[in-house]
């Protein structure tokens, strides 16, 4: 997993109502601390899944994890408010035997999902300053989107999708009222209506015809030999329609005699 994968990997790890998932969360606001960013926060909700405040680091290369591990500190200036803290990997070899420290849970890539192969323990976290209250807070503002403003964007969206399929709507009613003025003015000058035969007709010929433009058969031959047999077909179809006209016909003047 990427780094984006593998936060929305938890996003689905932690997405009811009983937890607040906050990405991108920095150890303070203003510039009296030395900036630091955890990759997520996450703030349980209910007390019977547990109140707490969890940090998680992620890491989606080896690389990425040596220099953390070079750098401890950077973790825990805001590891030190959380009840757990986790290291979240997107490939369960970048962390080596025995690399994990003794106090972080990890995390690691099963399919799309996210399972755990150590539990964080829970920590002696120290309280929570006004600044990284702040820095929460802020980032909370940043990432909520207010109702009002998710209202808006429902009724644009209702009213787009009203407007796109009334264009539709009125598009393809006016190809159909085309296609069958056509076939209307067809009909009068054939001087028949065109039933299900010569639909289905209409079908089996323009199939083959597309089989032999395609070069569907093996050579030449065979091609020209299929043209030929569709043509006979066409005319005979043809013939025989033209019969049932002339019988129609002599009909129709029988009974203008009686």
């Amino acid at each position: 997993m990427n780094t984006d994968e593998i936060m929305w990997a938890l996003s689905k790890r932690y997405n009811d109502e009983a937890y607040a998932f906050i990405p991108q969360v920095r150890n303070g606001t203003g510039y009296a601390l030395i900036p630091r960013t955890a990759d997520l926060i996450v703030v349980g909700l209910w007390p019977s899944r547990g109140i707490e405040l969890e940090g998680f680091e992620v890491k989606a290369s080896r690389s990425d994890w040596l220099n953390e591990l070079k750098h401890p500190a950077k973790a825990e200036s805001i590891a030190k408010y959380c009840d757990r803290w986790w290291l979240v990997v997107g490939d369960k070899d970048i962390v080596k035997e025995g690399e994990l420290p003794s106090n972080w849970g990890l995390l690691v890539p099963r399919g799309k999902q996210l399972i755990v192969k150590v539990a964080a323990p829970k920590l002696k976290s120290v309280p929570i300053t006004s600044l990284f209250m702040a820095a929460i807070m802020r980032r909370v503002a940043q990432i909520n989107i207010p109702c009002k403003e998710i209202k808006k964007i429902q009724k644009k969206t209702k009213e787009d999708t009203e407007r796109h399929c009334e264009y539709i709507w009125k598009y393809e009613k006016e190809r159909l009222e085309k296609d069958v003025k056509r076939l209307k003015e067809f009909e009068k000058e054939l001087g028949s209506t065109i039933g299900d035969y010569w639909l289905d007709k209409a079908r089996e010929h323009g199939k083959l015809f597309k089989r032999v433009a395609n070069g569907d058969f093996n050579n030449l031959e065979d091609r020209l030999l299929t043209m030929k047999d569709v043509t006979k077909n066409i005319f005979k179809d043809i013939s025989k329609q033209l019969s049932e006209l002339s019988q129609n016909e002599k009909s129709n003047k029988n009974g203008d005699k009686t």
